[in-house]
């Protein structure tokens, strides 16, 4: 059995178990099958998945790297709450830093803390996977990458629900390694409402990726460049336009630190 020390955190409850090498020498692991032990809700600490922070060499222009694990094993690109965990994970151990740089298999992000305590990143540039509007599993919505997919509808044909039709969704042919589905529940002019379906985990409270695109497909259909507060079953955040890219301002919060037992198969 081995002991290993984790931080739980959360971002509108989107929540993640993190493994801080900052502060903690681990053995070798597999993330993949760690993950899936520490995400069980029954069986383990519970959580949407696992994420590593390690510090970087001297020489790299990132302050960390941060590699993400879903509650199924699978490796994820890349993730905006867990981004925004760790900016302000960074802040802890560089109390006269502002700003800092994350590496991530989506390239180096950036954030800063604001002085109410949350937490700004800049998320790039995201893109449309296909210019129009497709149509998959009788849904009609943008494929667009933020530095992972996403697939954003508008609306649920009459007699199917978001549960039912996004897991259909998550793996279709369309995507090569399948997509995050976010449905637009409520459009106005200065907020959205959306549930969501991440790829490797299910249903989650919140995605931050998947805030933004949400307001990068709902600027496109209405041509509009404001901030949109999106609003989501766990909290809200702030996605904003700055000529073509865009920033993501949130929450997140500590929850646990401890010790897990694992007692690997």
């Amino acid at each position: 059995m081995i002991e290993i020390p984790f931080l739980k955190m959360q971002a509108q409850g989107n929540d993640y178990i993190y493994l801080d090498y900052f502060e903690n020498n681990y053995p070798e692991l597999d993330y993949t099958e760690l993950s899936r032990g520490v995400s069980h809700r029954r069986f383990g600490i519970g959580s949407d998945g696992l994420v590593t922070i390690k510090p970087l060499a001297d020489n790299e222009y990132a302050d960390a790297e941060m590699r993400i694990f879903n509650s199924d094993g699978s490796e994820a690109l890349m993730c905006g709450s867990a981004l925004r965990s760790v900016v302000y994970l960074l802040k802890d151990k560089f109390p006269q830093r502002e700003k800092f740089t994350v590496k991530t298999l989506s390239g180096d992000k950036s954030g800063i803390i604001l002085e109410n305590g949350a937490v700004k990143c800049n998320m790039g540039k995201p893109f449309f996977i296909s210019d129009e509007q497709i149509e998959i599993s009788e849904c009609k919505g943008y494929a667009i990458n933020v530095g992972n997919p996403h697939f954003v509808v508008f609306e649920i044909p009459f007699g199917k629900n978001f549960k039912e039709i996004a897991p259909k969704i998550a793996v279709d042919n369309f995507f090569k390694t399948g997509t995050n589905v976010e449905y637009l529940e409520s459009v106005t002019d200065k907020s959205l409402t959306i549930k969501i379906w991440e790829r490797g985990s299910g249903e989650t409270f919140a995605c931050g990726t998947g805030a933004v695109a949400s307001a990068f497909a709902v600027m496109k259909a209405s041509k509009t460049d404001k901030s949109i507060q999106i609003n989501m079953p766990g909290g809200s955040v702030i996605v904003e336009k700055c000529k073509e890219t865009f920033f993501l301002t949130g929450s997140v919060n500590k929850t646990a630190r401890g010790v897990f037992f694992w007692e690997k198969n």
